[in-house]
């Protein structure tokens, strides 16, 4: 995992009051530790709603936007309800995903 995820995670813990004040680096090495030698890739709304051309080049959403941060927060479930190792979650899943949700909301 990389070092920016562990600190972000760090960060939330303590934010929540999960973790000692001054102990950030204790659980940092901790979390190091865990995580040596795995990998995880993680995907988040944002990058649904980037990949619907929600969000214009700075982050931002468009007053034209066609999902909400609700709605790519229910294809990001989707995504890893649906998911298959043998596949994996690309780019192109997601498209396949917020195709899938578009459809589905249109024929409602």
């Amino acid at each position: 995992m990389h070092e920016y995820e562990i600190r972000e995670i760090v960060k939330s813990l303590e934010k929540a009051g999960l973790t000692p004040m001054g102990s950030q680096k204790e659980v940092r090495e901790c979390l190091d530790q865990h995580f040596d030698g795995r990998i995880f890739v993680g995907w988040s709304y944002l990058d649904v709603l980037h990949q619907a051309d929600c969000m214009d080049e700075e982050g931002n959403m468009k007053s034209d936007a066609s999902l909400t941060e609700q709605d790519a927060r229910e294809i990001l479930d989707a995504v890893y309800g649906g998911y298959d190792c043998g596949i994996g979650i690309s780019w192109d899943v997601l498209d396949c995903h917020i195709d899938e949700f578009k459809r589905e909301r249109e024929a409602a």
